[in-house]
């Protein structure tokens, strides 16, 4: 038994030196591996102590982080400015970050291409550099002289690709290299840790990128003749032109302009599906877009081009950064607002104003305007009938002024809506005054109580707008309207068999105002009354289609149709 205890002891005791003894080989080896990771002088060996980890940061990656540590709460509106052209249009122009993604994959196997360099700042003072290259998102060096030996401490370290050049602080790109240049920086704090440290780097394009797009409708006066911006192109605006070649400042993290040079990209695409490039700290202020063909309201772009600073407010443009810019060419609108001033969409809520828009302007010398909305104040069994059914059951002739059913062209003179509505003397019994018959003349009382339903919808009328007489509009009036907000090329009228009068016109533009402010959109396929009365007793209504304005006659007897409200302000 002695001898068996024995026999145990020596047996551990030989099992405990073999475990001390590669204890220390393990120690020994790993001390070795430390003095690898120093140079001959004690610093650490950047090169080989720390592992660079880089990353392809994305456009407006910054902004992306910001958006979700916001709970993607964040305006990515930078500006809207309305801009006063020439031609009898303006420009709407908003400005945006864009979010629209790079595709990844293809991006990032394309930007590692080529060689990096890194620099190793400490106090704004450049210490040492090395080259490398990039392969599976690290840096790996390249030099065959000996490593970057730092001591320890807090440094700044920047990387960038063989599309920048370098002369001293300064790491210049030029505009010829703006869509793969390269620069990435981070602040890292080296230790004496006997293990790998780990350094990210967050690499940004040296360069801005723009989507500039018209964003008008095509607007199909006929399937042949569209209404859009078919070419354009960009310029710099001023005689210095744009940045042709910057600097960026390793030493103070800040960019700077070498070089302006004048600027042009022709025949971009219009739809947004394409980006160009400047190089940071370029003013979007000192950037125009001209459309040069397509036709819009009338106008042959060719004949005359339509040019437009992208923006009048000084914008500078960040590294990294993306930026949308929306341009809506639109005819010069004019609203009457509550107050009765007059205005365009700036001036307005819906456009950054501060007045109530209630109406279109028609026409600023006959100080003639149309409802926004649909007046239906009338609610009776024959709802905004021209005339109630009950009160004369048969058509029957009610305007003292009556236009000849065989030739309504001539009703295309009647401007007499206001007179029609609210004077006895334009009913044919020389007393009646449609326009407080709700019982009799539905259409006309909706008409002239318009203000009434503006008040009960909170709008506040001022400045004698109250006063002022809304009215059912006259075949002519309604012309006008067809005129000025349809945009029909030719403005004329034909006839057709059944002896109805057609314009051609673009619905959508017309449309356009009253969207613009929220109001009701103008629905083509329903009819609108006018005042106007044939002398057959019918009373002629507007009846659009998508692509005609018609004038045709309409059974007064109770048909209820729709009503818009004219005024003179």
């Amino acid at each position: 038994m002695s001898l068996m205890i024995f026999r145990m002891k020596k047996r551990s005791f030989f099992n405990g030196l073999l475990i001390l003894f590669a204890s220390l080989q393990i120690v020994a080896c790993q001390n070795e591996d430390d003095k690898t990771l120093l140079t001959p002088d004690g610093k650490v060996d950047v090169s080989k102590a720390v592992q660079f980890k880089v990353n392809f940061a994305d456009y407006n990656a910054d902004e992306q982080i910001k958006s979700s540590r916001a709970g993607n709460a964040t305006n990515d509106t930078i500006s809207r400015q309305f801009v006063e052209l020439e031609n009898g249009l303006v420009a709407d122009i908003v400005i945006k970050k864009d979010r629209k993604p790079s595709p990844k994959p293809v991006a990032t196997r394309a930007l590692e291409n080529g060689s990096y360099t890194m620099l190793a700042y400490k106090n704004g003072t450049l210490l040492d550099s090395l080259r490398g290259t990039i392969s599976g998102g690290t840096f790996t060096v390249s030099d065959s002289r000996d490593g970057m030996g730092l001591g320890v401490g807090t440094y700044d370290f920047i990387l960038y690709n063989d599309k920048v050049n370098r002369i001293g602080n300064k790491l210049t790109v030029k505009r010829e290299n703006v869509e793969t240049a390269l620069i990435g920086r981070t602040q890292y704090t080296v230790t004496a840790s006997p293990q790998k440290q780990l350094v990210i780097f967050e690499m940004k394009h040296a360069a801005v990128r723009v989507n500039v797009f018209y964003n008008n409708y095509s607007y199909d006066y006929d399937p042949n003749s569209p209404y859009r911006v078919e070419k354009s192109d960009l310029f710099s605006s001023t005689s210095i032109g744009i940045p042709n070649v910057i600097s960026y400042n390793a030493a103070t993290n800040k960019w700077s302009i070498d070089e302006n040079k004048a600027y042009r990209y022709t025949n971009i695409p219009t739809d947004g599906s394409h980006y160009f490039y400047v190089l940071p700290a370029t003013d979007l202020s000192t950037i125009s877009i001209i459309a040069k063909e397509g036709k819009l309201y009338r106008t042959n772009l060719a004949q005359h081009p339509v040019q437009t600073l992208l923006t009048k407010k000084s914008t500078i443009l960040a590294a990294n950064g993306s930026y949308q810019v929306a341009i809506q060419l639109l005819p010069k609108y004019y609203y009457l607002m509550s107050d009765g001033t007059i205005g365009m969409l700036n001036a307005t809520t819906y456009g950054g104003g501060t007045k109530t828009p209630i109406a279109i302007v028609l026409s600023r010398s006959k100080r003639l305007a149309m409802g926004l909305e649909d007046a239906n104040l009338a609610t009776n069994s024959f709802h905004n009938a021209w005339k109630d059914f009950y009160y004369q059951p048969t058509v029957i002739i009610q305007n003292s002024k009556l236009y000849p059913i065989a030739n309504l062209f001539s009703a295309l003179n009647d401007f007499d809506g206001e007179h029609n509505t609210w004077d006895a003397s334009a009913s044919k019994d020389g007393v009646t005054i449609k326009a407080d018959r709700k019982d009799k003349f539905p259409a006309f009382y909706s008409a002239a109580h318009y203000n009434l339903q503006l008040t009960a919808r909170g709008v506040h009328l001022t400045n004698g707008m109250e006063n002022k007489r809304w009215f059912l509009p006259g075949v002519g009036e309604w012309a006008l309207a067809w005129k000025v907000l349809g945009f029909s090329e030719d403005e004329s009228f034909t006839k057709n068999a059944n002896g109805t009068l057609e314009g051609k016109w673009y619905r959508v533009l017309w449309q356009l105002p009253f969207t613009e402010v929220k109001a009701d959109d103008f629905h083509y396929y329903r009819s609108f009354w006018t005042s106007t009365q044939c002398d057959d007793g019918q009373a002629l209504l507007i009846s659009p289609t998508d692509y005609s304005f018609r004038i045709v006659p309409g059974y007064n007897n109770g048909n209820g149709n729709q009503v818009k409200a004219f005024v003179h302000y």
